[in-house]
């Protein structure tokens, strides 16, 4: 066998198709990237930057919408919860009157840990986290 055909071979056996075949999302990266939109959409908006807080808010509302459906539907399995960020633990609650009451819940909390005084620490905050790089 051709070092090219097994590189054929392996790509065949290995597709995205065959890597994740229920095409369930990838929960752990699914609820990070929403924490993440949702905290740097905190400091871009504590920046003055009110087109990129909306623009990250708006992306993680999505989501983390997402997320919490799944979840609350049961389709969240296998994921390893110790991955999970701490604020989406708050899934395991009882069940709320809906999922904008969970988003809710879930955006204070978010929200209460991250709090400034000042543009200056906010646009640090942002610059350290590459906020800039969420999409």
């Amino acid at each position: 066998m051709t070092l090219f055909t097994r590189a054929a071979l392996i790509l065949l056996l290995w597709s995205p198709a065959t890597a994740q075949a229920d095409d369930r999302p990838d929960y752990v990266d699914l609820g990070g990237r929403g924490i993440a939109s949702w905290r740097c959409a905190i400091f871009a908006n504590m920046a003055q930057d009110r087109s990129e807080g909306a623009r990250l808010f708006q992306l993680g509302y999505s989501l983390l919408s997402r997320f919490v459906s799944d979840e609350v539907a049961g389709k969240v399995t296998g994921v390893d919860w110790t991955k999970i960020p701490p604020d989406l633990l708050f899934v395991e609650l009882p069940p709320a009157p809906s999922l904008d009451f969970r988003l809710g819940v879930l955006w204070q909390s978010v929200s209460h840990g991250v709090r400034y005084v000042g543009k200056a620490p906010a646009v640090r905050d942002y610059e350290a986290e590459n906020c800039s790089l969420i999409r």
